[in-house]
């Protein structure tokens, strides 16, 4: 905690390191090649992957083979395909089909998806980096609203234990589909 003697501008100084302390790690290629992260009202899953950014993002852009790769869905379904503003749903393997729409995509790069629970919002956003002929593949979720504090306690917690599996998925469907 700052006390009143501390000037803002270290606060500032403080939070440039921290931030550049997270961008550094955050592209760090971890030994065990999984690495998990949980900040807040946020959680982040990132691989390495032996694939081009390419060859994982097809996996992303078969909406409907989401189920083959992800343990955590039984159904997906976007009509209009991974496009900037496609509606459709997921059907996860515990609780309701949730309503989705596509927030964000950057073809070979990262997409985002929002759906919406009661007073909250939950953005799932799925990033590729290249890196040393690889790709770091990360997958994170962040909740926000009134009850965003209660949803990341009850759903979170699922979504934290279940997405190391689902990374570890990811990796195996790009590695075979190269042959590695």
């Amino acid at each position: 905690m700052r006390s009143l003697a501390t000037p803002f501008c270290c606060d500032l100084v403080e939070l440039e390191i921290a931030t550049l302390c997270y961008l550094v790690n955050a592209f760090t290629i971890y030994p065990c090649s999984v690495r998990q992260e949980s900040k807040g009202l946020q959680i982040r899953e990132s691989i390495k992957i032996e694939a081009a950014p390419a060859q994982i993002f097809a996996l992303y852009q078969d909406v409907a083979g989401w189920a083959s790769w992800d343990p955590e869905v039984v159904r997906a379904s976007l009509p209009d395909g991974l496009a900037l503003n496609a509606r459709g749903w997921l059907k996860p393997t515990t609780g309701p089909k949730a309503k989705i729409r596509v927030v964000e995509v950057t073809k070979g790069k990262s997409f985002s998806i929002a759906s919406r629970l009661p007073l909250c919002n939950m953005l799932f956003g799925h990033d590729l980096v290249e890196v040393e002929g690889a790709t770091l593949a990360t997958h994170w979720v962040t909740f926000s609203g009134p009850l965003s504090f209660l949803f990341r306690r009850l759903v979170g917690s699922q979504i934290q234990a279940s997405l190391p599996r689902t990374m570890r998925g990811l990796k195996r469907a790009s590695e075979v589909s190269i042959g590695r």
